[in-house]
């Protein structure tokens, strides 16, 4: 743009209503702060690491961390400059704006300029004020070229000052790898681990003869049932299912004193004398139905009267 094509008033009043170089100066003391910290930084780490690779740490970790960490250490030297070169463009941009808006004229001597030509035109009726007119387009002429030049300049020197450098990124420190390849790792352990289960369920249901084609199984729980059914043709289970033997197994489980239910009868008939050693006495109507008495006590053949007992 070419700051001449416009008028004093413009220029003037456009350099005297901005905000200043306050934001370019606190800019410029930023970076400049920023890349004092880096540097000392830098520095407080590069003492760390001389001090612990040479005196404290040695051996290939040593010598595997030192070398991880050097190319950080000279991103921060690196970073520093650039922060440095960034503070002083600010600067300079600071600069470039005290300097121009210095050589700008001030809109109020252009507006009495302007305010005196108006006058002396006004007043000029037989030309007396012809040469105080020539002399004021003169100097608002001075005034136009005054603001282009420190306009131009002005544009020119911030255009300039305020071309950053794009700052580089830190390089990483760790491997880009790793995470993947620790998933990798952890999908194969979680495959191992399910097919080791898969692997022991299928064999403890084929030992307990859940598993298809354990009909004529001799391992495991599977061969211990088929061994006494006789599912295998062994003698032991031939016997235990052999008819007869079933035969006589029943009637002599199911009749008579051998009849399970029968002994059981027997034993809670004898029951009131498992009462506890501390009792003082018992009930002697417990005592007859114990002993199976259908009549009143002592009547039954064999036993004395109670009554003549006494």
């Amino acid at each position: 743009m070419d700051f001449a094509m416009l008028p004093p008033e413009i220029n003037s009043a456009r350099m005297y209503s901005g905000p200043g170089s306050a934001s370019m100066s606190a800019a410029a003391s930023a970076w400049n702060r920023i890349a004092g910290e880096m540097r000392s930084t830098a520095a407080a780490y590069g003492s760390i690491i001389t001090a612990l690779t040479d005196e404290s740490w040695l051996g290939p970790s040593s010598a595997s961390m030192s070398a991880a960490t050097t190319p950080y250490l000279e991103w921060l030297a690196l970073a520093a400059e650039q922060a440095e070169q960034a503070g002083a463009q600010a600067g300079a941009a600071a600069a470039a704006y005290e300097t121009a808006f210095s050589e700008t004229v001030p809109p109020p001597v252009i507006a009495a300029n302007r305010a005196q030509r108006a006058t002396l035109v006004a007043t000029n009726i037989v030309g007396q004020n012809t040469a105080a007119i020539a002399a004021n387009e003169a100097q608002y002429a001075s005034m136009w070229a005054q603001d282009a030049a420190a306009m131009n300049g002005y544009a020119s020197a911030s255009a300039a000052a305020t071309r950053l450098t794009v700052l580089t990124a830190p390089p990483s420190t760790t491997n880009s790898g790793g995470s993947a390849q620790g998933a990798n790792q952890a999908t194969s352990a979680s495959a191992t681990t399910a097919s080791a289960t898969t692997a022991s369920a299928s064999d403890l249901f084929a030992w307990l003869g859940l598993a298809p084609n354990t009909g004529t199984s001799t391992t495991g729980l599977a061969g211990l049932l088929n061994l006494m059914d006789g599912n295998t043709g062994t003698l032991l289970g031939g016997v235990l299912n052999n008819n007869t033997i079933s035969n006589f197994s029943n009637a002599l489980t199911t009749n008579g004193m051998t009849n399970p239910t029968s002994m059981i009868d027997s034993v809670t008939a004898y029951s009131f004398l498992f009462a506890t050693q501390g009792a003082a006495s018992f009930d002697m109507s417990d005592l007859a139905a114990g002993l199976a008495l259908t009549g009143p006590i002592g009547v039954a053949p064999g036993l004395p009267s109670l009554s003549a007992a006494a």
